[in-house]
C-alpha cells in the first residue's frame, strides 16, 4: 500500500514535490542557467552527504572561483542539515525533499522544498522575517547573540539557522508556504550567492 495515495484528504506526496521539482527546473530554465546538482524524493543522510559533495565538485569544474565553491558548500550544509534537523516527516515516514542548484554567470541559486508542520508557520515566517529585515552587522550581531544566550532544542538546534543561511548567501531569503493537509505543509526556499566577476 502506498500511504501517500491512500490517507484521505492528503494531496499525493509525489505529486507534491514533482510540482515544487518542476518549478525549480522552469525557474532555472527562465534564468538561462545550468542545472548543476539534483534531487527529487525522500532524503537520507547519505544522500545528503552526497548532494554537497556532487555539488561541490560540479562546481569546481565549471572553473567557478574556489571562494564562491566554500560558500555553496558551506550553505548547502546549513539547508540540508537543517532539514535533516526540524524538517517533517511525511505519513510514510520519510522526510521528503526537492533540491536544485543552477548558476547563471552571476550567481549561483538554491531552490528548495520540505515538509513542515502548519502550526511551525508563524514560527518560521517571523524568524525569516526579521533576519530579512537586518542589514550585514546586524545579522552578525544576532548571530553573536544567539551563540551566547541561545539554548539548545532538543534537536540541537539554537535557532541559528536562518540567521547563518542569510549570512552566507549576503541576500534576502525568499520562502512560500502551501498547504498538503490541515497538519502538514510545505516550506519552499530561494536562496543565491553572487560569483565575484
Amino acid at each position: 500500500m502506498i500511504i501517500s495515495k491512500i490517507v484521505s484528504g492528503h494531496r499525493n506526496i509525489e505529486e507534491v514535490f514533482q510540482d515544487a521539482f518542476e518549478q525549480g527546473k522552469l525557474r532555472a530554465e527562465e534564468l538561462s542557467s545550468n542545472v548543476i546538482s539534483e534531487h527529487f524524493g525522500p532524503l537520507s543522510r547519505e544522500r545528503l552527504d552526497e548532494l554537497v559533495f556532487s555539488a561541490e565538485a560540479q562546481l569546481r569544474e565549471k572553473n567557478v572561483q574556489k571562494r564562491t565553491v566554500k560558500a555553496v558548500f558551506s550553505l548547502l550544509v546549513e539547508i540540508l542539515q537543517n532539514i535533516r534537523l526540524h524538517g517533517e516527516f511525511y505519513y510514510d515516514q520519510k522526510q521528503w525533499c526537492c533540491y536544485l542548484l543552477y548558476c547563471t554567470n552571476s550567481q549561483v541559486h538554491i531552490h528548495i522544498t520540505n515538509l513542515t508542520k502548519k502550526s511551525h508557520e508563524s514560527r518560521i515566517r517571523s524568524k525569516i522575517d526579521k533576519v530579512n529585515r537586518l542589514n550585514e552587522e546586524e545579522l552578525k550581531d544576532l548571530y553573536m547573540q544567539i551563540l551566547t544566550d541561545g539554548k539548545i532544542s532538543k534537536k540541537g538546534g539554537a535557532g541559528l539557522g536562518f540567521v547563518t543561511m542569510a549570512t552566507k548567501s549576503c541576500h534576502k531569503i525568499n520562502y512560500d508556504f502551501s498547504d498538503i493537509d490541515g497538519n502538514l505543509s510545505t516550506l519552499k526556499l530561494w536562496l543565491k550567492i553572487d560569483i565575484p566577476e
